[in-house]
């Protein structure tokens, strides 16, 4: 069974040149993709100067929200850790069951 490992293309040198090659593909498309996107925004809205000002708005009012949001979870959490864990020791992952999951 052992000789099918062998002769695969993922096993040893071969299979570690696979995976370097793998890897850089998945790497470069990413990258392209990013790029592209990228590209594709800024000429929009260098074309379109009006949507860059109601775009960027709402990137600001959202990103306020995001924050407000964050630190009321933050608040809730730290209170429900310290109700079941309570300071005297740090929390482990024994202790997630008894906080809940309505975060």
């Amino acid at each position: 069974m052992s000789y099918l490992f062998a002769a695969s293309s993922f096993y040893g040198e071969e299979g570690h040149s696979n995976f370097v090659n793998v890897m850089f593909d998945l790497f470069l498309t990413g990258s392209e993709t990013t790029s592209t996107t990228l590209n594709f925004t800024l000429l929009y809205l260098l074309h379109f100067p009006r949507s860059c000002e109601i775009v960027f708005g709402k990137i600001c009012r959202l990103y306020c929200l995001l924050q407000i949001f964050r630190r009321r979870i933050a608040k809730r959490l730290r209170k429900d850790i310290d109700e079941v864990v309570g300071r005297e020791r740090l929390p482990s992952l024994d202790d997630r069951e008894k906080v809940g999951d309505d975060y």
